[in-house]
């Protein structure tokens, strides 16, 4: 992961960090000078896989830039208001698996909701409901009421208020909230169901006053309804996404936990092939916290993607699979430059074939945009087959150390060195 960050306040603008994987960071990208205000959320706007930000920095006016995945980065800002952004949270509103924008505009224009038309490159209103005038210090996404839709909470000094979204970019008041005496805002989330049933929450830290010296309090705010059965429910991915492989992002659910029964724990199934499966497991116990950090590891390129999320406390379980097909790509912008940046396959097989059980992948190499290559042997499913030893291009022969016993089926060979990736497909018989 990298950092993407503001200056609170005036001159240092907008600076982008690349992790150097060492513990160390070097400048990737800069927007120098001007004021800003303290929130930026990084996402996917345009579903190009690729790593976007809105912030609150201005003068110039411009939040929204959509980033290249190679650490460059384009404004995108026709349709928001051309004035100062007080706050900015990030959610899909709108359910098609590409984040939208919630904001606070300044000069009192309230909060509004946006989404990006990639057709014609600007932001759509989707605020239907929502205070157009008014100041408003914090802004949050998340799912309040259960229902997979994204709501809206936003806070003025010192009450709050949730907006139920329907999807469809209508917006709906309901449940409010007092914070203590002046309640001037320092934070609030949106970020996970701390209570377990099935709904996120609320936390908010605000000034109270109290003796010689005001003193911030911190308070959580729950639309808690006891679960009657242990029940999950996929948030991320959920259809529509946009991952490149290689990259790592958030496997996001909920649980509703009944009281009575023992903390969840949660297994993770990817399938490549739709909602039917296979599947194959990309994590196994892990805490019931709503969120996993996933390094996208899949050797086919597919549009059937699909998560499956099975909680289990040991007296029940129960699971749910995304309810549309998400996308995993390969990184176009990994390969570097060169007379020939591609790995140059002559050909590729499994040798014998017919085979008896003593089946091993073969293939003659001409030429890759490095020395080594590395060879990597998935199932159709996506299981991790077998790994190769690194090998020197130009090769012919048998992959270096791959498994010798692969039974009758579809397998994909992943070659891969010096940024390129090449993808084969081998039928054992």
């Amino acid at each position: 992961l990298d950092i993407v960050c503001q200056s609170f306040g005036s001159g240092n603008g907008v600076r982008v960090y690349e992790n150097n994987r060492d513990g160390t960071w070097s400048p990737a990208w800069s927007l120098t000078g001007g004021n800003a205000n303290y929130t930026v959320e990084t996402s996917d706007f345009n579903g190009d896989g690729f790593p976007d930000f809105v912030c609150t920095r201005w003068y110039p006016n411009v939040s929204a830039f959509l980033g290249d995945g190679a650490f460059g980065f384009t404004p995108v800002s026709t349709g928001i208001p051309d004035l100062q952004m007080v706050c900015v949270d990030v959610g899909d509103a709108d359910g098609d698996g590409r984040d939208d924008i919630l904001c606070s505009i300044g000069s009192d224009s309230g909060v509004h909701c946006y989404r990006l038309d990639t057709g014609t490159g600007q932001w759509q209103d989707f605020s239907t409901g929502l205070p157009a005038t008014g100041y408003y210090d914090m802004v949050q996404m998340g799912d309040i009421d259960g229902d997979g839709f994204q709501d809206a909470v936003i806070y003025a000094d010192p009450s709050g208020q949730v907006f139920l979204g329907d999807g469809s970019g209508n917006w709906t008041a309901d449940a409010t909230w007092t914070m203590p005496a002046p309640g001037s805002a320092s934070a609030m989330r949106v970020d996970g169901d701390t209570d377990h049933d099935g709904r996120e929450d609320i936390v908010v830290q605000a000034e109270m006053a109290g003796g010689m010296f005001d003193r911030n309090q911190m308070k959580l705010f729950s639309p808690w309804l006891e679960p009657t059965a242990l029940a999950a429910r996929v948030v991320r991915m959920n259809g529509g996404e946009v991952l490149v492989a290689g990259s790592v992002t958030d496997i996001r659910w909920v649980t509703a936990v009944p009281p009575a029964q023992p903390d969840a724990s949660v297994d993770i199934y990817l399938s490549v092939t739709g909602a039917s499966g296979p599947w194959t497991q990309v994590a196994s116990g892990t805490q019931d916290d709503g969120h996993y950090q996933w390094s996208v590891e899949s050797p086919v390129v597919s549009d059937q993607c699909r998560i499956r999320v099975v909680a289990s406390t040991g007296a029940a379980s129960d699971e749910d699979v995304s309810d549309g097909d998400f996308t995993i790509i390969l990184d176009p912008t990994g390969i570097e430059g060169g007379e020939d940046p591609r790995i140059s396959v002559i050909a590729a097989g499994i040798a014998p074939n017919p085979c008896t059980g003593m089946g091993i992948p073969v293939l003659s190499v001409e030429r890759a945009p490095c020395p080594l290559l590395e060879a990597r042997l998935y199932s159709l499913a996506g299981r991790l087959m077998g790994e190769s030893r690194p090998f020197a291009v130009p090769y012919s022969g048998p992959v270096p150390g791959m498994v010798e016993d692969l039974p009758p089926g579809i397998y994909m060979l992943k070659l891969s060195g010096g940024g390129a990736v090449e993808i084969l497909e081998l039928l054992v018989l």
